[in-house]
């Protein structure tokens, strides 16, 4: 078992610190450097590019406490794994939910750009981020009030089914499968409804896709690809190895994560503005 869970850590960690990287250098170049224009539409993109690297570090956090526990039981401290993990559990709604809600912007600007299109300035990114901090909020609710939670784990605990109570672990679960599932039914409306515009439609505007459009179509379909089969064959891995399963999945949504990064990069560096030196006659 050891001999696999090595190598998975160290490439779940080194594919985190790639994305970290890639995501950064994303951010920089809008933001700071100014070489790709910052769009109004893309907002909610800039803000899961911020969590994608907040999750990444947590990731690594997480991975390096473990490998040094494997390495040595010195470095183990009591109840330390309960705040690692939570705090990836926290960035994990954080990009779950900006995802979702990306999923939803695009649905409502293509079912009604007339209306909606015009009145999306409007709505600040404050209301979004309280809808966030809403959901963390419910989720402490759920963990420590509903389900009775306690910070009281075993010394020798590395994952989170030693964290949580099964009251919370039914909840996560749960919880993710309806929000995936909700993604999901989002992605075939909105690919149904491309279709329809690439196909049907004598509009040539309307065959156009948005970056937001097109990064939210991406952002669904590594989802689908890397997160929702994990969760979904958590059943019939119950009675496995949880510890092995647990490092899969970590490993297959980052490289879900990266894959995703490594197309929204290239996408978003095609528009990169290209500056013409000044020629100074003499």
């Amino acid at each position: 078992m050891t001999a696999f869970l090595i190598p998975s850590i160290l490439t779940t960690i080194v594919i985190c610190q790639i994305n970290i990287f890639l995501n950064s250098s994303l951010l920089f170049t809008i933001f700071c450097l100014k070489g790709i224009t910052s769009k109004s539409d893309m907002s909610l993109v800039y803000s899961r590019f911020a969590a994608d690297i907040g999750y990444s570090c947590s990731i690594i956090v997480f991975k390096l406490y473990v490998l040094a526990g494997m390495i040595s039981k010195t470095f183990i401290l009591k109840n330390i794994i309960f705040f690692v993990i939570r705090a990836t559990v926290i960035l994990g709604i954080i990009r779950t939910s900006l995802l979702f809600i990306i999923s939803l912007d695009r649905i409502i600007a293509l079912f009604s750009s007339q209306f909606y299109n015009p009145n999306r300035r409007k709505l600040p990114l404050s209301v979004i981020f309280l809808i966030i901090s809403s959901s963390i909020a419910f989720d402490h609710f759920i963990m420590f009030g509903y389900c009775e939670n306690v910070i009281d784990t075993p010394i020798d605990c590395d994952s989170a089914r030693c964290c949580y109570n099964a009251c919370y672990a039914h909840f996560w679960i749960s919880r993710e499968q309806v929000m995936f599932c909700c993604i999901v039914m989002m992605t075939v409306l909105l690919s149904l409804k491309l279709v329809v515009c690439t196909y049907f439609t004598h509009n040539q505007h309307a065959r156009i896709l948005s970056r937001a459009t097109q990064i939210a179509m991406i952002d669904s379909t590594t989802l689908i690809l890397f997160n929702l089969i994990p969760i979904l064959t958590h059943v019939w891995f119950a009675s496995s190895d949880y510890q092995t399963y647990a490092s899969i999945t970590t490993l297959s949504r980052n490289l879900g994560f990266l894959m995703n990064t490594l197309i929204i990069f290239r996408i978003l560096m095609r528009d990169k503005k290209h500056v013409v030196p000044l020629k100074i006659s003499s």
